[in-house]
């Protein structure tokens, strides 16, 4: 893939946009990079190429953050995302780029109508 000046500085601007959005509302990033990047970039370089961006970000989030975390919610994320995570870079890998985009676009879709039909009940320490 040829990175042309264009699709560089959109590439930067999708970037900035997300990571401003990250330090507005607390989160996110990915929602708002994944799909505006996939349309330009296939989802095997999208992916890595996010998470290398948003390492540094998260970081420095869950530092300034780390008091206010409630660890039993923490610990119930924590195997479900182990488990997660080497099941989903197996599937990027085999999964057809254009079947990937496919399947970004409809969860997007999908997520955006359940958030607007009941966004859900806030956990307790955000009362």
């Amino acid at each position: 893939m040829e990175v042309t000046v264009g699709l560089a500085l959109y590439i930067n601007a999708v970037l900035f946009v997300a990571a401003a959005l990250l330090q507005i509302t607390g989160f996110g990033f990915m929602m708002l990079a994944a799909p505006a990047l996939v349309i330009v970039v296939s989802p095997q370089m999208t992916v890595p190429m996010l998470v290398v961006v948003w390492l540094p970000l998260g970081v420095v989030m869950v530092w300034n953050l780390r008091h206010d975390v409630d660890g039993s919610i923490l610990r119930c994320f924590s195997f479900p995302a182990l488990v997660g995570i080497p099941l989903g870079a197996l599937i990027l890998r085999d999964t057809d780029p254009q079947m990937m985009q496919r399947i970004i676009g409809a969860m997007m879709i999908v997520l955006a109508l359940i958030l607007q039909v009941k966004p859900g009940e806030p956990f307790r320490r955000e009362l």
